[in-house]
Order: structure tokens, then sequence, then C-alpha cells
């Protein structure tokens, strides 16, 4: 595998290892491995480089993959490599660990690569010098900027901000702010999804869910950053407001119909079907894509989806709270939908139904144990630290706790309280039946790249 040009990288995707530049796939910002600009490193450490990244391909994401060669690059200007024996020695590792750009990912992914080399007994590379980085101990990066919470152009929108920003993505018409943008702000701060997983969203991705007389509209988010082999491996059902799924539904209607257009313009025949029609779709077709990643040919980048939000908020004159023109970016909303959940009490009660309702294979056992403990709390027979399941820990395995004294019988002075415990049991109830409902959405049609996900729903609101 080593020895071979094409490779499959983690995705099952060929990626060509045979010239000086090497073009992972990815469906954002295209991802290059110059070779040529390595001109500063020996002969014997540019091979074991090469030889490395051509071992981690298959096993690491490209973003990884570029992460690696970042560090070459950087190591590429430390003065110890021009030394005429071709030696990377333990002074390298001094010069890139001083270089301000390096930081704990970058010096991990040194010590790998040299211990790998010197294993292989690589030319250039001293197994003392791997021993000795082998017991170093790499810290995490140093905290040098303040937390962007508490930046005011950075951090969560103030209630003033994110109310001028509701209000006027709403009543602005067509003509003042286009329905793309539109779309960009409303689920942004609906979802407050990162760009990476917003720019891969599909129109396959937008269903209506019913129940009786009353349609749910939901959007399959695709996950990102969790391990997955490829993009679009799994995805998160989030509800929509009913008034804001009406403007999602005209820009889907809108995209298939654009979509075939497109390529007509460009090449005069239409769509092929491996391409896919995504909700944020760009005007031009992306000649930058390897052959392997065609499907996002008319994707927007994760760059493209912050562009939007910033024209939006100069398009609507949103005013900061500082008087100039609103900084808006997927993560500003993303922090102002985290900020307004905690600020509503919803940051433990919330995040534990939503965990109780994704498992849906544990859900009936799980629901049984919070019923029981609510019933047993009424009685009087449940004690102050049985108030949720406990997970077993690490801790409370070496140091168990020590039995205590039973609580006396709620006296009907109580009343007020174990109605509290009905409505919430009530209430967990009706979420499990949720949970457990055997009514999905439509199935994906062929061609999708959901391929092996797994979907779950996390609650619906009728607004």
């Amino acid at each position: 595998m080593i020895n071979s040009e094409i490779l499959c990288d983690l995705a099952g995707r060929p990626v060509d290892c045979s010239g000086q530049v090497w073009r992972l796939n990815t469906p954002g910002k295209p991802l290059m491995l110059d070779w040529a600009s390595l001109d500063a490193l020996p002969a014997t450490a540019l091979e074991a480089a090469r030889m490395y990244a051509r071992h981690k391909i298959p096993l690491w994401a490209p973003p990884t993959v570029r992460g690696l060669f970042f560090m070459y690059e950087l190591l590429n200007q430390c003065p110890s490599v021009r030394r005429v024996d071709g030696v990377i020695s333990f002074a390298t590792f001094e010069e890139l660990r001083a270089d301000g750009r390096a930081g704990g990912p970058e010096l991990t992914r040194f010590r790998a690569w040299y211990d790998w080399a010197a294993t292989l007994e690589l030319p250039g590379f001293d197994r003392n010098s791997s021993d000795l980085l082998n017991v170093l101990r790499i810290g995490a990066n140093p905290q040098h900027r303040p937390a962007r919470k508490k930046d005011p152009e950075l951090g969560p929108l103030s209630d003033t901000e994110r109310q001028e920003l509701f209000e006027k993505t709403l009543e602005a018409s067509d003509d003042d702010l286009p329905l793309m943008e539109k779309v960009a702000v409303l689920l942004g701060m609906a979802l407050g999804a990162n760009a990476g997983p917003m720019s891969l969203l599909q129109v396959q991705d937008f269903g209506v869910r019913s129940s009786g007389s009353t349609a749910y509209p939901l959007l399959e988010v695709p996950r990102h950053k969790k391990g997955f082999e490829q993009e679009r491996a799994d995805f998160r059902t989030r509800p929509l407001e009913r008034r804001w799924a009406s403007y999602l539904e005209r820009l889907i209607a809108r995209n298939r119909a654009r979509a075939d257009e497109i390529y007509l313009e460009a090449t005069g025949q239409r769509r092929p079907a491996h391409v896919a029609v995504p909700v944020f779709m760009r005007e031009r077709i992306r000649t930058d894509l390897e052959p392997a990643m065609a499907e996002y040919s008319l994707h927007i980048t994760e760059r493209d989806y912050s562009t939007l939000l910033r024209r939006a908020a100069k398009r609507l004159k949103v005013k900061s709270r500082h008087g100039g023109v609103l900084r808006l970016n997927a993560r500003r909303l993303r922090s102002t939908f985290a900020t307004n959940l905690i600020a509503d009490g919803k940051s433990r009660g919330w995040s534990r139904m939503r965990s109780i309702i994704r498992r849906r294979s544990t859900l009936p056992t799980t629901i049984s144990k919070t019923i029981g403990w609510s019933r047993a709390w009424m009685r009087g027979s449940a004690r102050p630290w049985q108030r949720w399941p406990a997970r077993s820990s690490a801790r409370s395995r070496r140091h168990p706790a020590k039995p205590r004294a039973s609580v006396p019988h709620r006296t009907a002075s109580a009343s007020s309280t174990r109605q509290k415990v009905e409505q919430m049991t009530s209430g967990i109830a009706a979420a499990a039946r949720l949970a457990i409902s055997p009514r999905r959405l439509p199935a994906t049609p062929a061609g999708s790249s959901s391929h092996g996900s797994r979907r779950h729903i996390t609650g619906c609101s009728s607004s």
C-alpha cells in the first residue's frame, strides 16, 4: 500500500499520489499537498514525509492529512533541516516548538512521524531522539485570546441585535433580501449549526411528518467532526417552525428547476443524476473538485455560507450594539443559540430529554426508570441522590456511596410538588410515544449520500 501511486482515502475515494501535487477529496475548499514547496527538507526526510502521508491517507480524514502537511511546511522553515548530513535531530523539534504557529497538534504529528520513521530505520532518523520525544509531554495550546463569548463583536448576539435581525429578515421582501440569504439567516438562528453542515444540506433532507391533522416540518442536518468515514454519513433531525419552512420550500422548488438550467447553460446537457441539488446552491459549476466529488458540483463552501450571512446583515442594515454594521457568521449564531437555551433554563433538562429520545434502543428502560423514580419520590421511598438514574463512573466504583437513612413519607402539604412530578412523568411518557412511533420521514431518494445513516427524531413543535 505504501508504494502504490493510486490510494483510496478513508471514504474509499481514489487519491493520485504519482505527481508533485496530491489533491484530496473534500466537498469544501480544495485541499492540496504540494511537495515541490518543501525545497529545504533533505531528500531522506522528504521521502519519509511522502511515505508517511501515503500511509495515513487511507486512515485519516482529508483535513487531518492536510494538517500533517502543514506541519511539514513549518518544518521546512526550521534552520536545522538544512544540515549537510540530512539528519532530523531533537534540535529540529525544539525549533518547531519555538514557532508560534506550531501548536499541540503539529508537535504531536511530528513526534508520531519521527517515531514511525525511526521504527522503520529510515535514514536521517535517530532512535535515541525518538525515545526522547516519546517521554516528552506535549501540552495543550495556550489560550492567548479572550473567550469569544466575552468579545461583543465575536460572541453571541444581544437580545436587541437578535430581535432586530429576526424581524427585519421576516419583513424583508425578495427584492430587499434574496431568498437564499433569508433562508440562511433563519436556519442559522433556528438550528445553531456550523457552516460545514449547512453547506452540505441537500433538497431531500427536508420533509414533512404528519400526526393526525398537524404537519411537522423536519430538516435532517448532516453531522460532522464525529469520526465518520465520509461526509453526510449521519444526520440529526431538527424540527422547524412552519412559517420558516415555507421559505425553505420555496427555495427548494426553485433550486430543483434552476439546477438543470445551470448545466444546460454551461455544458449543453442536463444535470447528471449523481450531481445532488443542494439547499444553498451556487450559480456556476465548480471546476476545482476531484471527479470523485462531482456530487457537490453545485454546493457552496463553508466560507460561501458565511458570506451569505454577512451579506444579509449588510442588506438588512442591522446595527450592532456599538452602532456599526452587525458582524454575522455561523459561529455567532451558534453561540447565540446555545446562550438562549441556557437562559431559558434548558441547559440540563433539555439536553437530558434530547439524549433520552435519541437513544431509541434503550428508551423504554430509561423512561421506566424515570417514571419509577417519580412514583417512588411521591411515596417517600426515593433518596435525595436518586433524582436521575446515575451513570457509572470510575470515581463511583472506587468510592461507593454509603447507605443513607430513608426519607420520611411526604405529607399532604407537598401536593403541589406531587402535581409537578405527575406532569413531568406524563411529559416523559408522551415523549417516549413520539420517539418510538413507527411513522418516519419519506425514504431518501436513490443516489443520495445518506447511506448507512441513523436518523433520530428529537421532538416536534407545533408553534
